[in-house]
């Protein structure tokens, strides 16, 4: 009943509508952040913490799992390693007695040298994860039982539900080869010699990097400490981003993952190519907050409430995170196996045939600008939103023009995107289920494409 609204509900607007709304604060990184360089030509993005004594520190190494697969094992290994004079316990003491953590870890693009804590102790901290890096020694028989657990967790993953599913997504939006599935075989994990893996660590360190600092030094000084203690060459060496590239869709197609339970998790995909476009991001937040967002959205009260299909549901046009990445519209359901084609015919209407309510899309419009009114960027967040702006290619902060579109919008706007952008799109549909379980001859091969069978090797990499 999305026009509808009871007494309670009036009144609390009532007093809202008297308040005074918040005004947004947008960031001026000229003014929140600084920057400066640190030998080897190191880039230094620093934020004051003028609050309490604590510190993060972060060496961001452009190079991760997709440049070297060893990595990811590399790094969890190196946390149960010590040193010829100290062992792992023993540093860890260390640590502690200085209110300090300190780590590495990897993502599929970056190696992260992370350390946090007391302000007053970062030298020493920093000094004690250096000094491991560069001097940390090999334990066969940790490494077998960090083996053994590893095949362990990787045979338990195939059993999780919505692990399963996020596998597949990632087959079904990359391809064979992709992100996720970017692993060594269990034979190769078993050659591994621990000299392989921590040859691996100690080279990625000398890669370009960036370091993320903030806490109450100056820039001047934490400038001083990484030339004293980070362990770099002269000159730091160069890779290309290993690009995983989102497949376009250009004919329907069924990608089927085995799993045996009662509910079915379906995801269907389209992507048609458009790249990223800031001038349309206002409008996408708009569509996305109106059609897929929250239980006000059209999918979750059609397809959950009204319909009674699933628990879970939800759709987005998802923008890049890459100014080079695409546009692509994605829709999730979690539904019972003999509800699967209505799940499918159900969302084919909405999506097609968007159902209109001034109500849900003035409660949707709403909910963007009170988001951008109240959210705020401080301490180290003011760094992470700075590059996660410079992947799209951005300088400044967005959210104004955004808010001041927004502000202007009607539901008919959001009619004309999804009519524009949006309807009678071909889809990958990725289903993780039981075959056996359900109704296979309903797929038309002519609507919804043939069907590829993948097992769980395909889409896990192992």
């Amino acid at each position: 009943n999305r026009d509808k609204q009871s007494d309670f509900l009036t009144q609390i607007q009532a007093e809202a509508a008297a308040a005074k709304p918040i005004e947004p604060v947008y960031v001026d990184f000229d003014k929140d952040m600084s920057k400066a360089t640190a030998k080897s030509d190191i880039e230094v993005l620093y934020k004051k913490n003028d609050k309490n004594t604590l510190f993060s520190l972060s060496f961001n190494i452009e190079f991760g799992r997709s440049h070297n697969k060893n990595l990811g094992i590399a790094t969890n290994y190196f946390d149960y390693l010590g040193t010829a004079e100290k062992t792992a316990d023993q540093i860890n003491a260390e640590l502690f007695a200085l209110a300090c953590d300190a780590s590495v870890s990897c993502s599929n693009d970056k190696m992260y040298i992370s350390v946090s804590g007391l302000s007053e102790n970062m030298e020493a901290a920093l000094a004690i994860i250096e000094d491991k890096i560069a001097n940390v020694k090999g334990d066969d028989a940790i490494l077998a039982n960090y083996k053994a657990d590893l095949f362990r967790s990787r045979e338990n993953a195939k059993t999780n539900q919505r692990g399963c599913y996020s596998m597949l997504t990632s087959y079904v939006q990359y391809g064979k080869n992709n992100p996720a599935n970017n692993q060594l075989s269990n034979k190769e994990i078993q050659a591994l010699t621990s000299d392989e893996l921590l040859q691996g660590l100690k080279d990625a360190v000398n890669y370009t990097q960036k370091v993320i600092y903030y806490g109450p030094m100056e820039i001047n000084q934490v400038v001083d400490v990484v030339n004293k203690l980070h362990n770099v060459p002269e000159k730091l060496g160069k890779v290309e981003k290993v690009k995983y590239q989102y497949q376009e869709v250009k004919e329907p197609k069924i990608v089927i993952a085995p799993y045996n339970a009662k509910q079915i998790y379906m995801i269907s995909y389209s992507n048609t190519g458009e790249k990223y476009d800031p001038a349309k991001t206002a409008i996408v937040n708009m569509y996305n907050e109106y059609f897929g967002g929250g239980m006000n959205s059209i999918v979750f009260q059609e397809m959950r409430e009204a319909r009674g299909l699933a628990y879970s549901a939800s759709a987005r046009y998802s923008s890049p995170r890459e100014a080079n990445d695409p546009y692509f519209f994605t829709t999730f359901i979690a539904t019972q196996n003999d509800k699967m084609m209505d799940a499918i015919g159900a969302f084919d209407e909405i999506i097609n045939n968007i159902p209109q309510s001034e109500g849900a899309f003035n409660i949707a419009k709403e909910n963007i600008l009170a988001g951008i009114r109240t959210a705020r960027y401080k301490g180290s967040r003011v760094i992470s939103y700075y590059l996660q702006l410079k992947e799209l290619g951005l300088d400044k902060d967005p959210r104004k023009e955004i808010f001041e579109a927004t502000q202007q919008f009607t539901l008919q706007d959001v009619i004309k995107f999804q009519q524009e952008v949006i309807k009678d799109r071909s889809y990958v549909i990725g289903i993780l289920g039981s075959e056996k379980d359900l109704d296979m001859k309903a797929l038309n091969p002519e609507k919804y494409g043939k069907v590829e069978r993948v097992s769980l090797e395909d889409i896990f990499g192992y």
